[in-house]
This record gives structure tokens, C-alpha cells and sequence, in this order.
């Protein structure tokens, strides 16, 4: 059996006192397309922002490729593109630009994007 490329433990988060993730398992095997489903403010973000390490665990575990998240250092293995972009209020993007911007990390700023990236 291979590793996980995700894995979350029973894990719980919150913001000021009120829980909004409680009791969240899920695994994700290398080639699985996930989709994170529900209605407005029921933690779907919050969900993918405690996977990366944006919002820390109130309980529970998080492992990248087998790693706990903590000492997990090969980011360029992970896309991510938030919902909304600091800039994207007022400055207009492509679809392709926003998608691009999640492999920044892999490329760099300052590369041009290569085949990969553009695939």
C-alpha cells in the first residue's frame, strides 16, 4: 500500500473560541480527485487551509506524504490556489493566470513557466 498524500486525524479547528472543523478524518490517496463539498460556512476552506498549515489544529493530525505536517518541507509538491487572491480585487486575471499562480512555488517568481506548468 503507498502513503497517503493526505491524511487527517479526528482533527478540530476553530477561530476565537468556535469550533467550525470537529472530529474531520480523511485520507487521500496519490491519483484521487477529491472534492470538498457543502453549503456556505461549513468549513470547506478552513479544511484545506489547516491541511497546508494556515490555520493550526485545535486537536487531531495533519500528514503531507506521509510526514507530519510540522516537518513537512517539499511545498513545491503541493498547488494551491486560494479563493480569493490579495490582489484579485482589482487587478484582473486570466483563469490560466489564477491556476498558474499555484505553481509558483515549484517554479519560482522570477522563471517563466515551462511545459509543465503550462500542461
Amino acid at each position: 500500500m503507498t502513503t497517503p498524500v493526505i491524511q487527517v486525524g479526528h482533527a478540530s479547528v476553530g477561530y476565537d473560541g468556535r469550533p467550525v472543523l470537529r472530529d474531520v478524518s480523511l485520507t487521500v490517496a496519490a491519483g484521487e480527485v477529491v472534492a470538498v463539498l457543502g453549503a456556505n460556512g461549513s468549513g470547506k476552506s478552513t479544511l484545506i487551509r489547516a491541511v497546508l498549515g494556515l490555520v493550526p489544529l485545535g486537536t487531531g493530525t495533519v500528514t503531507l506524504f506521509g510526514v507530519p505536517q510540522r516537518r513537512f518541507r517539499q511545498w513545491h509538491r503541493i498547488g494551491y490556489v486560494p479563493q480569493r487572491l490579495g490582489a484579485g480585487s482589482g487587478v484582473p486575471a486570466t483563469v490560466r493566470e489564477v491556476v498558474a499562480s499555484g505553481r509558483l512555488a515549484r517554479r519560482g517568481v522570477l522563471r517563466p513557466p515551462g511545459r509543465a506548468d503550462r500542461a
